[in-house]
């Protein structure tokens, strides 16, 4: 499967309006909840922030891939967001 496979123009954003990485993470997840893609936030966010925690998914140059394995959902979900603002990492 490509990763072009997966995009789905409502779940697109070029205008996340995040400061950090972890804050950036949660409004992702918030996405993809009024998308309902996803039903239970908390479980998402906690497996993202987990996932993060454990090895940056930072990939350089602004870009990250933050993922997890989430028991709820059947198939792979992919979110594309942009942020015009500077990330911290925390």
């Amino acid at each position: 499967m490509k990763f072009s496979d997966l995009l789905q123009k409502d779940l697109i954003s070029a205008n996340l309006k995040s400061h950090t990485a972890e804050h950036a993470i949660s409004e992702i997840v918030e996405h993809l909840y009024k998308r309902r893609k996803i039903k239970d936030k908390k479980q998402v966010l906690e497996s993202l922030l987990r996932r993060e925690k454990s090895a940056s998914t930072g990939v350089g140059d602004g870009v990250a891939i933050p993922h997890a394995r989430i028991s709820e959902l059947k198939d792979a979900v992919l979110f594309v967001g942009l942020s015009r603002r500077a990330m911290k990492m925390h």
